[in-house]
């Protein structure tokens, strides 16, 4: 038995923050849970889920995209934003950019045409690639 509450996580903290308290004599402060923490734990909750478990089509289901794609959408956008930008720097920065393997991989991954495609298009684009993954995982 007691192997098994060594095992799980959140005894071992409060075990190590209870310690911590004892040997300082202060109390130790709960540090902020990140906020796509949080919306896991939820859905996890709400459809009985365990939470080790992906909730990727759940998310697909409700409109979200994973951190993965929200990063990549929002590289994307800006870089296509730099694109129309009609300063002789910003339009030099983005050829150069333009070159570089991450954005070559990028725009394959989505099929994207930065200086052509909208802002629209590009989020459509990441959705439709999220949804892809998440359903075929």
């Amino acid at each position: 038995m007691s192997g098994q509450q060594n095992r799980n996580p959140r005894r071992q903290k409060v075990i190590l923050n209870h310690k911590l308290s004892q040997t300082t004599g202060h109390s130790v402060q709960r540090i902020p849970v990140p906020r796509y923490i949080e919306i896991t734990v939820a859905y996890c909750k709400a459809f009985s889920m365990n939470e080790w478990m992906s909730v990727k089509e759940l998310q697909v289901l409700c409109g979200q995209l994973d951190f993965m794609h929200i990063y990549d959408q929002c590289k994307l956008v800006f870089w296509s934003r730099i694109s129309r930008m009609k300063s002789v720097v910003m339009r030099t920065c983005y050829g150069i950019l333009s070159r570089s393997k991450e954005f070559n991989l990028l725009t394959y991954k989505y099929d994207v045409i930065t200086g052509q495609c909208t802002v629209c298009d590009i989020r459509e684009q990441v959705f439709a690639n999220f949804h892809n993954t998440a359903v075929t995982d």
